[in-house]
């Protein structure tokens, strides 16, 4: 396998992991929304884990697992328009955009492209938890609020902030150290090519 095949799988790879990561405490959401503002517990089989066959747990896991990706998948799409619509207009934000050209070098070197792979999913991991955080609070206000437990609501409200604060900040500073490692690859690449172009003059 060549090495830009590899490079190819191993992004692959680190989406699939974040949208995982994204998915579990997505199921644990709907769980928390399913259980006490619906009244409706999440769906399991009437003989869950009673006398199991080896083909029921594979195909058990293979729906757990399917869940978990499409979870994980409306996790990010719902990540992803908050960003767009709401974070992006944010100056913080702003100052971490990484240049238009960061694609190309990205793929310089196969351990720039670990690097950049590694940032790239601290970045996205951050950022959907930071989403996590903000849906459960607003889940857990409806739940108290609705049952006149204020200082339960009060509670969550000042756990909420800051956890999503917390991410928040882990979120922007990540994109902070992807973009220097952008501004910095580039600025080794341009005193390579100089001197490229030097040794090729003197020749």
């Amino acid at each position: 396998m060549s090495d830009k095949s590899q490079q190819v799988g191993s992004s692959l790879l680190a989406i699939e992991a974040n949208v995982i990561i994204a998915g579990l405490p997505g199921i644990a959401l709907a769980w928390i929304f399913c259980r006490f503002v619906t009244t409706q517990p999440l769906y399991l089989p009437s003989n869950f884990d009673s006398g199991w066959s080896g083909g029921e747990y594979a195909i058990y896991s293979a729906y757990a697992l399917l869940a978990v990706v499409m979870v994980g998948f409306a996790m990010e799409g719902l990540a992803g328009l908050i960003e767009e619509k709401i974070v992006s207009h944010w100056k913080c934000y702003k100052d971490t955009k990484a240049p238009d050209e960061s694609q190309q070098y990205i793929w310089e070197s196969g351990q720039a492209h670990k690097d950049f792979s590694r940032r790239r999913l601290r970045i996205l991991v951050t950022r959907n938890t930071a989403f996590f955080f903000v849906a459960l609070s607003v889940v857990l206000l409806i739940i108290f609020v609705t049952n006149y437990r204020c200082l339960d609501a009060l509670v969550v409200l000042f756990g909420s902030t800051l956890f999503s604060a917390l991410f928040i900040h882990l979120w922007i500073d990540a994109r902070k150290s992807y973009k220097n490692d952008i501004k910095n690859i580039k600025a080794i690449g341009r005193v390579a090519q100089a001197a490229l172009d030097e040794a090729l003059k003197s020749h």
